[in-house]
């Protein structure tokens, strides 16, 4: 027997952005609908209904505000005509192996190595020095990224096997009931952004000048169980991460100039795109008032890819932290009395999927430059 409860929607709620939070209301929460202005929730059977609703009608309160304005700062000047491909997971170049979770064949694969060589190049150009970093992130480093307050819902650890013979045995019969109680406690993490492994590689460490660093890092987000249906939501992806340690004037400069370099890039390959201010998907009910700060500030901008005539998403970012990084890593540099960093992210797989849904999978009708870098 199920539970199914009702709750009104209030007007002036974000619903795209509300939506994103239902997973991390409760466990108890099998599924819901969106019906009209009501919500519909199907709970366990032994759920606190009184519980769930509280604390649902409390997390819909922090989604009601006056729409935040994201101004735009760049588009397509002539936006290119197109039959937007509807079958871009083709099984074929692009599997989908489970929710959120994609493997890249052939075609596929090599647009991935395309754009990911260009966005190294043009990280190069502006003085970039190359690093390798590895998958996991150590907790208490991830603790002190600040990232456990303001998005903790995307984390995902690393569990080792307890170290007792008497429990290993056990492992390769074990449902994954038990599982739980065959792993010890989590000592790592996969990182949720590409950026951090930096501020932990160089913790404690004084730069003789301003530097920048480029890397392409694996990424792991928990997006919720009912949000994997979006367009291009992974929860297992790869950044190519430049990150920029400097003053303020260094970083916003760098910034702005891989920014110029980008844009000149999309027109080369002609893809339909945007750039806008935006804020940081937060989801936590408390963190929503940051949202308006970053977009105040111009702390964050997205550039966006069209994927059919009415839709886009988010392909890559530019950011601008201040001290967040800094100063509980302890981080600095010669003659310059607040360091602050930057950083700017390219979802590979991302450009791959919006790329397919704009040009499709013939690749006689792909750009110019890409055919160049097949032969």
């Amino acid at each position: 027997m199920t539970n199914i409860i009702r709750i009104n929607l209030p007007h002036g709620l974000n619903i795209d952005e509300f939506k994103k939070c239902i997973p991390f209301i409760s466990l108890d929460i099998q599924s819901y609908k969106i019906l009209g202005d009501s919500l519909e929730l199907k709970l366990n059977e032994y759920s606190d209904v009184p519980l769930v609703q509280r604390n649902t009608e409390n997390a819909i309160k922090k989604f009601v505000s006056r729409p935040e304005v994201n101004y735009t700062l760049y588009k397509t000047e002539n936006e290119n005509k197109r039959d937007y491909c509807d079958e871009v997971i083709d099984n074929k170049n692009i599997v989908a192996l489970s929710d959120g979770s994609i493997s890249l064949h052939e075609k596929a694969a090599i647009l991935f190595d395309f754009f990911d060589k260009n966005f190294e190049d043009m990280a190069l150009q502006i003085g970039a020095k190359i690093e390798h970093y590895p998958t996991m992130l150590p907790v208490e480093e991830y603790r002190k990224t600040g990232y456990l307050k303001t998005s903790p819902q995307y984390s995902i650890f690393c569990c080792n096997a307890i170290e007792d013979f008497s429990q290993l045995e056990k492992l390769h019969a074990s449902s994954s009931c038990e599982l739980k109680s065959l792993i010890s406690e989590p000592r790592d993490s996969l990182s949720p952004s590409a950026c951090f492994h930096t501020y932990c590689s160089h913790k404690n460490e004084t730069f003789e000048e301003s530097t920048i660093y480029t890397f392409n890092q694996a990424v792991f987000r928990n997006e919720g169980r009912f949000n994997w249906q979006d367009f291009g939501r992974l929860k297992d992806y790869h950044v190519r991460e430049v990150v920029f340690l400097g003053n303020e004037n260094f970083v916003k400069e760098k910034r702005k100039k891989l920014l110029d370099i980008v844009i000149e890039f999309l027109k080369k390959v002609g893809l339909n795109f945007c750039v806008t201010t935006a804020n940081d998907p937060f989801v936590m009910p408390k963190m929503q008032k940051f949202k308006k700060i970053q977009l105040q500030e111009g702390s964050k901008y997205e550039l966006l890819l069209k994927y059919s005539s009415k839709k886009s998403i988010a392909v890559a970012s530019f950011n601008i932290h201040g001290t967040a990084f800094t100063q509980p890593f302890n981080i600095k540099i010669k003659n310059i009395e607040t360091p602050v960093t930057g950083c700017a992210g390219f979802g590979i797989e991302r450009w791959v999927l919006a790329f397919i849904a704009q040009y499709g999978w013939d690749d006689n009708q792909w750009p110019l430059i890409i055919k160049k870098y097949i032969k």
